[in-house]
């Protein structure tokens, strides 16, 4: 009878945890839509980021991270941070990215990425809530520590929006693909 008990016990807590788990994807997923209306909406009254590769690279990723947010968890994007450390392709993909989003006339988009990365990380600590405090204490306890854990998180969101398995960077930067800009129907 005790073995029956435990055994409901443990169903019931798998199902609290998988229902919390699906409330969560469901509130961010929501997040991300907001960002990309947001990211639409730039690009009505903007024709300048409307003919942008930076556009369509930032709507077609928020896109595929809405798609995949039920996978996104830190070991995958910390294996993702470990896979992509040194590929020479993707560095040139970030230094691209990043020297577009520097220019003045991208400051919304710019804005719009820093969101994205923002909502990202909201949902990994959300998700993995018990592992934050655990970070949280070593960052107390080990100052070392919370300088590296800072760097991989950086890292790990930074391969979250700009690797091929989270995004289409590669299908819209013109340099590395060897397209002109993104053609827009205006």
């Amino acid at each position: 009878m005790l073995v029956i008990l435990i055994a409901l016990m443990l169903i019931g807590i798998e199902a609290v945890r998988y229902q919390r788990q699906a409330s969560l994807v469901a509130e961010y997923r929501y997040r991300l839509f907001q960002l990309r209306d947001k990211l639409r909406e730039i690009v009505v009254r903007d024709p300048v980021a409307r003919r942008s590769w930076v556009f369509a690279y930032l709507d077609s990723t928020t896109a595929k991270a809405i798609s995949i947010l039920p996978k996104v968890s830190v070991w995958r994007l910390l294996a993702l941070a470990c896979v992509y450390r040194d590929d020479e392709g993707y560095q040139i993909l970030s230094t691209n990215l990043e020297r577009e989003l520097a220019k003045p006339q991208f400051s919304d988009l710019r804005k719009c990425e820093k969101e994205l990365t923002a909502i990202l990380f909201d949902f990994l600590v959300a998700r993995h809530r018990t592992l934050h405090a655990s970070i949280e204490l070593v960052d107390w306890a080990i100052t070392p520590a919370q300088k590296a854990v800072d760097d991989m998180r950086r890292r790990s969101l930074d391969v979250a929006i700009k690797s091929p398995e989270m995004s289409t960077l590669a299908e819209h930067e013109p340099e590395f693909g060897g397209v002109g800009a993104c053609p827009v129907p205006v």
